[in-house]
């Protein structure tokens, strides 16, 4: 494919050429070498002698090449191009597909959903977390006044602060993790 857009792109230069210009350009080897294995044999003959025919007939035999290799690089997209599997369900499908009729889920599972109401495939597909908590391991002095984090850590001391209600002071030394 490579060699026939390299192929494609020096024959609209060499098109874009004025008359001169074109007359003087020896392109017949530039393009056997790229593509002359896909050339049709009459396409072949008559491209060895391109260099040596007047101006205008050599203008006409390049568009006719031009085409030819742009049919086969289309032919060759559609055939490399892979085709979409069109859905197997839709939303509609997935809501008659209940929770309970499916036997890769466990019975502990399936209790798990009928406890948050999720009865089928379409509500566990779109029941979402409210939140997302991070819990990597982070250091201690890393996690903020009122951010959760995780971590870990040696209790050196734990104090009994106040009265009533319990309240507690703990003093954590962080290992180098």
């Amino acid at each position: 494919m490579e060699k026939i857009n390299k192929t494609l792109e020096i024959i609209r230069t060499v098109l874009s050429y004025n008359d001169k210009l074109l007359e003087r350009v020896k392109i017949s080897q530039a393009i056997l070498e790229n593509v002359g294995d896909i050339l049709t044999p009459g396409l072949k003959e008559d491209l060895k002698s391109i260099d040596s025919i007047n101006v205008n007939k050599k203008r006409e035999f390049l568009k006719i090449v031009l085409n030819f290799l742009e049919e086969v690089k289309s032919k060759y997209e559609k055939q490399t191009t892979p085709k979409q599997e069109e859905a197997k369900f839709d939303l509609v499908q997935l809501t008659k597909l209940s929770i309970e009729k499916l036997q890769s889920l466990l019975a502990t599972e399936k209790k798990a959903f009928k406890k948050i109401q999720v009865s089928n495939v379409r509500d566990a597909l779109f029941n979402l977390p409210n939140r997302y908590e991070d819990r990597r391991i982070k250091k201690i002095l890393k996690v903020k006044d009122g951010e959760t984090g995780t971590f870990i850590a040696e209790v050196e001391d734990i104090k009994k602060i106040g009265r009533g209600k319990l309240k507690v002071e703990v003093i954590l030394k962080q290992d180098n993790v």
